[in-house]
């Protein structure tokens, strides 16, 4: 679609004298839209977009209508790409998922209207059976929302008998969207579903508590660029990007007939090995492990979770003891996770709503991060869509006190004071090194007489359109070339002033431009010149956006005592900012961070194959790990966490033991005189096993001062 947009975008309307009109006369159907091809061209995209947008932030009323509004299009756009390029586009969004949506919201006019049209549109003929089989998916909608409606809480499975069909493969499909709409609720039950109507909801999924929403009362903050020229640079042995052999020095999965086993662990002994009864055994739902200073916490980010059935996500909760202190649904989707040191979480959902907890998982409050100031001004910096917006805000985060909360868009980070509703700082991190910007925004407005001139130049006149400055750009470019005119000493001169016209109309605020401030960049690293004779040469080099130049922030957390904060960027710089948004270091560990842990003595930084161990700006050690290792950190030492085992170290890294299982490890917590390990049906506790908390010993039973710590895991689409 991107490709056949962009060619479009340099077809010469002159080229293509055939209007609109023409268009419409050639045949029966009739369009709403008046105007030139480009016109009709330019609203068929603007529309799709807005549909598959709508669809993705489940807007389904709304998509129906765009869909509709998109069908009219559609004749005279694939009458136009046939003519210009030969074939058919081989997708349509707007007769294949927006058909669909159009059955799921009951439209069974819009259907109708979808038929008469790709049936008196010759180009549409291959789509004709697929809007058959809508109009009869609309019955079989019905059909399925009445045997709910009459059999709360009948099997998924067992739908192809309830509607009487020989085949319910796409009932299934439609089951799923329709619980997307809210029209059924599923509830996950062993390899199938459950299958309630709306009007059971209470029964099913626990009711929402209401909760403040934190409204911005400041407008946008420019982030501050940062200059790392200016910061104390601490380099550290740098990161590969992977491991020739990532399992060496990395215990095996336990043989023998023992579901426990230990490794190099002098002084530590296992317990007798418990079956776990059922009622205690890990849910597998819960899949991502998120430790804090006082306890675990663990989130269901499937929707699977059975106690919650019908509940886009869920977490629970577990206390220093292994005891289930708290558990609730999320009326929302899970996308990223975050969990301070105090133990408050903080979770974006896909439509990019911050939601923040209580470690007791009440809720603190909510922000539409889509509605922040800076998103806006951040959209224009790089062209974001809506559709984009969700991967771009990469970090989410609450203070120590659950005071502000901070969050990342692509290379820029803000902290918010939740009391005020304000920004307290943004920064920026510059470009990656090896890039750099070859065209940049105008740095000033123009007068009147400025913009006449430019448009003399360009031999344009009023109205214009982007496309008008690119297309005559490109003619006038080929021709006064300096390159192309070795022997015209003034091709230099009008050169000159071409660019600077191009500029003039491009930085310049006028009701009939709507041109992006972006910066294009270039890798300079990767430039080649190519001699072609005559005095010629062709340059190559990588251009890209301004958004792959950046320098991403991937990993962002709060200081353990203090509000400080530490940004992670894609180069591998860990930036260490204050409470007042001052840069004071950075250590530079050469690959992408995915785990920043500050435990007031100790900084460790952890990356998809190292973790570093920092005490002010000392390196106390570095260690290659394995993929698919979780980070623990405790007061007295922290945890290395694979699929199956478990290799706990002094603060500083030193050794002490290791514990591997034949099964997946599920939890891992310090009971009242050991160590705890679980799998799904076994439970150990590791005797001797140095005591993770100040105050305690083992088996002196002390009083717990303080509790595990860690940057949780981020989930990833």
């Amino acid at each position: 679609m991107l490709i056949l947009k962009w060619l479009s975008s340099l077809l010469d309307p002159e080229d293509t004298p055939r209007s609109a009109m023409a268009a419409r006369e050639a045949g029966t159907y009739v369009s709403k839209v008046d105007g030139s091809d480009d016109v009709v061209m330019d609203a068929y995209y603007s529309t799709m977009e807005s549909l598959q947008r709508a669809i993705s932030n489940l807007e389904y009323r709304r998509a129906a209508d765009l869909a509709l509004e998109n069908l009219e299009l559609i004749p005279l756009w694939v009458r136009r790409a046939k003519r210009e390029f030969g074939s058919v586009p081989p997708t349509i969004p707007a007769l294949e998922k927006g058909g669909t949506i159009l059955v799921i919201t009951g439209h069974r006019a819009g259907l109708d209207r979808m038929q008469q049209v790709v049936s008196q549109t010759p180009e549409l003929s291959k789509w004709r059976e697929q809007v058959k089989r809508h109009v009869y998916e609309l019955d079989l909608v019905r059909q399925i929302l009445r045997v709910v409606e009459d059999n709360p809480g009948c099997r998924q499975n067992k739908i192809k008998t309830l509607l009487g069909i020989p085949d319910a493969r796409r009932a299934a499909t439609l089951i799923q969207w329709l619980a997307k709409d809210g029209q059924i609720i599923r509830k996950k039950m062993s390899k199938t579903y459950e299958l309630y109507p709306p009007s059971a909801a209470d029964r099913v999924v626990n009711t929402a508590t209401p909760v403040n929403e934190s409204r911005r009362t400041d407008g946008p903050m420019e982030p501050r660029l940062l200059d790392l020229s200016r910061l104390e640079r601490i380099p550290l042995p740098r990161a590969p990007h992977r491991l020739e052999d990532d399992t060496a020095g990395w215990p095996p999965p336990a043989d023998g007939p023992d579901p426990f086993q230990l490794v190099e662990a002098p002084g530590w002994s296992l317990g007798e090995v418990e079956s776990l009864p059922v009622s205690e055994r890990p849910n597998p739902a819960f899949r991502q492990l998120h430790p804090s200073m006082r306890g675990i916490f663990f989130v269901a980010d499937l929707g699977d979770a059975q106690d919650f059935p019908g509940a886009p996500a869920a977490a629970m909760h577990y206390d220093r003891s292994g005891d289930i202190s708290a558990r609730r649904p999320l009326l929302h989707d899970a996308y990223r996770v975050q969990v301070n040191a105090a133990g408050g979480v903080a979770v974006q959902s896909k439509t990019c709503v911050l939601h923040a907890y209580e470690t007791s998982l009440e809720p603190l409050f909510q922000t539409n991060l889509r509605a922040a100031p800076e998103v806006s001004y951040a959209k224009h910096r790089f062209g974001t869509d809506d559709l984009k917006l969700k991967n771009h805000l990469r970090c989410v985060a609450l203070s120590r006190a659950n005071s502000a909360y901070l969050f990342t868009l692509v290379d820029m980070a803000w902290v918010i004071d939740v009391t005020t509703h304000t920004a307290k700082w943004g920064l920026q991190m510059p470009t990656k090194e090896g890039w750099e910007a070859v065209s940049r925004p105008a740095s000033g407005a123009a007068t009147d007489a400025e913009i006449q001139s430019a448009l003399e130049v360009l031999q344009l006149d009023w109205p214009i359109e982007v496309r008008d400055i690119k297309k005559r750009y490109r003619e006038l470019a080929l021709k006064w070339h300096p390159d192309l005119n070795p022997a015209d000493s003034s091709a230099d001169e009008r050169m000159r002033r071409l660019n600077a016209a191009v500029e003039t109309l491009s930085g310049t605020d006028l009701s009939a431009l709507d041109i992006p401030e972006a910066r294009t960049f270039v890798s300079v690293e990767s430039r080649q010149t190519v001699p072609l004779g005559g005095g010629l040469s062709l340059q190559f080099s990588i251009g890209t956006s301004e958004a792959f130049a950046s320098d991403w922030i991937y990993a962002a957390t709060f200081g353990r005592s203090s509000d400080s904060v530490y940004l992670g960027c894609y180069s591998g710089r860990v930036v260490e900012v204050d409470a007042h948004g001052e840069a004071k270091r950075f250590f530079d560990v050469g690959n992408v961070p995915i785990r920043i842990v500050d435990t007031g003595h100790h900084l460790y930084i952890l990356t998809h194959t190292r973790l570093y161990i920092i005490t002010g700006t000392k390196l106390e050690r570095v260690m290659d790990v394995p993929a698919r290792t979780e980070l623990i950190v405790a007061e007295n030492g922290f945890g290395l966490l694979g699929p199956k085992w478990l290799r706990w170290f002094s603060d500083v890294g030193v050794p002490r033991g290791c514990i591997v299982a034949k099964d997946p490890i599920r939890r891992v917590y310090w009971g009242e005189d050991s160590g705890v390990v679980e799998t799904r049906q076994h439970r150990v506790r590791i005797r001797g096993m140095e005591a993770w908390w100040k105050g305690t010993s083992p088996g002196d039973g002390g009083t717990v001062s303080r509790y595990a710590e860690t940057t949780p895991k981020v989930s990833h689409e």
